[in-house]
């Protein structure tokens, strides 16, 4: 298994230059090829039903100054397309394209409908897909569009942090709870493992009876050829979130790798508490998968 194909959704002029500079990296690491999809919301998806009547002249020009925005928005995003992956030395090939070397490469696309419709039918037939939430605002189109990634793609994703990847993960740190989204988390994730120079298995507190111990975990991936360490989180002490974050932050290039948790579960596992936080923030990159 490898990353072969990425998937980048082209959503704002904020993040979608450092999302991409990060599939960049990746692809250079795995010779993956990347499509990089633009969204073309269509206008109605907008209009919420009044309780009164809208002047059609009004409907009209909203209309229009909304046609204007996309417009200029693609402009820009598939001009950042072009300037990143020259820099990269990036071959750009069309979608049913072949590349001329087997290194990295790169296609555009643009859709019209539901962002997230649109990432559903593209995304999962992906490898993975690189996305990057903001902090501000809290319930910014592109966090809400990971958060609900996370669940319903059905493909690992990497969060990518505000302030960008600038070289592939040196280190990897593996939430692991015992869970069923843990595990294929940390299954999804072999590729990237295999490639980083240390890996830590992290683990808070006792596991839950009946799921695999740390050794278990350890031994599972020697037999893929990657050595991990064993660290434990005492929930006793600071946040669960606060101490990933620490471990993250003790040196450059370090990844998280954990399961990803629904709304419904996210207070019945470890983890699984810190799953939005994590996401609404990342100050690292973060490999999830549900």
């Amino acid at each position: 298994m490898t990353y072969k194909s990425i998937f980048v959704p082209a959503i704002s002029k904020k993040t979608f230059g450092p999302t991409l500079e990060a599939a960049l990296i990746f692809a250079r690491k795995f010779e993956s090829h990347i499509v990089a999809c633009q969204v073309r919301q269509p206008f109605e998806e907008y209009i919420q039903p009044l309780p009164y009547p809208l002047e059609l002249n009004s409907l009209s020009q909203a209309r229009d100054i909304h046609e204007k925005a996309m417009d200029a928005l693609i402009r820009n995003l598939r001009s950042q397309f072009e300037s990143i992956t020259r820099d990269y030395d990036c071959e750009e090939v069309s979608l049913n394209g072949q590349p001329v070397t087997p290194s990295s490469s790169a296609s555009w696309m643009l859709r019209t409908g539901d962002p997230l419709d649109i990432l559903n039918r593209y995304g999962r037939m992906t490898d993975i897909v690189f996305m990057q939430p903001t902090a501000y605002p809290p319930q910014s189109q592109e966090t809400e569009l990971c958060r609900q990634a996370v669940t319903e793609i059905g493909r690992p994703i990497c969060l990518i942090p505000e302030i960008g990847l600038k070289e592939f993960p040196a280190k990897a740190v593996i939430g692991w709870n015992g869970s069923l989204e843990a595990t294929r988390a940390l299954a999804s994730s072999l590729p990237l493992l295999k490639k980083v120079n240390s890996v830590t298995l992290l683990v808070a507190g006792e596991l839950p009876p009946n799921s695999p111990d740390t050794e278990s975990v350890a031994r599972y991936l020697k037999f893929h050829g990657v050595e991990a360490d064993v660290e434990t989180i005492e929930r006793s002490k600071s946040s669960i979130a606060i101490q990933i974050a620490e471990r993250l932050d003790d040196g450059d290039g370090n990844i998280f790798v954990m399961g990803g948790y629904s709304h419904s579960r996210v207070r019945e596992r470890v983890f699984g508490g810190v799953t939005h936080e994590l996401i609404r923030a990342p100050t690292s990159p973060i490999f999830i998968a549900h």
